[in-house]
């Protein structure tokens, strides 16, 4: 059938104005607009990211960064009881009130550097070698090293 066909002629387009407009030209700029929405989309996660990373220290109690700087101040990196609960600033209430303040606070923090330093238990809980009624908190070396940001 198709080789004894004859050609006529171009197929009739009606003159209509979706007819009249160069589609590849329109493509074309699609194309790039969706490029140029992806690269600013980029952009701003990756600026996102990098002000989520200097913002992370806001996220702490505002006792967190004076612990934090008190304890590296330290060469063993230990903490006792009673200066934890004075930088808390609960050492005049009920020894109740004050274990709750610093289990809070501690778990608060070991939070903190497992979520956005990926180390489990950073402050660690002892027995006091001189009281074994006290607590002494060690933060350990891992969590220290990333504490060269604090502000």
């Amino acid at each position: 059938l198709k080789k004894s066909s004859i050609v006529l002629g171009d197929f009739y387009t009606p003159n209509v104005w979706y007819n009249k407009i160069s589609w590849s030209i329109y493509i074309n700029y699609l194309y790039i607009g969706i490029i140029a929405i992806l690269v600013w989309l980029i952009y701003l996660l990756t600026k996102n990211k990098k002000h989520k990373k200097q913002n992370i220290w806001n996220q702490l109690p505002a006792e967190a960064n004076t612990f934090l700087k008190f304890i590296t101040k330290k060469d063993d990196l230990t903490c006792t009881t009673d200066e934890l609960n004075t930088l808390l600033g609960c050492a005049d209430k009920s020894i109740e009130s004050q274990r709750q303040y610093r289990s809070k606070f501690i778990t608060t923090l070991n939070v903190f550097f497992e979520r956005y330093f990926e180390i489990a238990d950073a402050i660690t809980r002892n027995q006091s070698a001189t009281d074994k009624r006290y607590v002494d908190y060690q933060l350990k070396r891992e969590a220290s090293e990333n504490l060269k940001n604090l502000p």
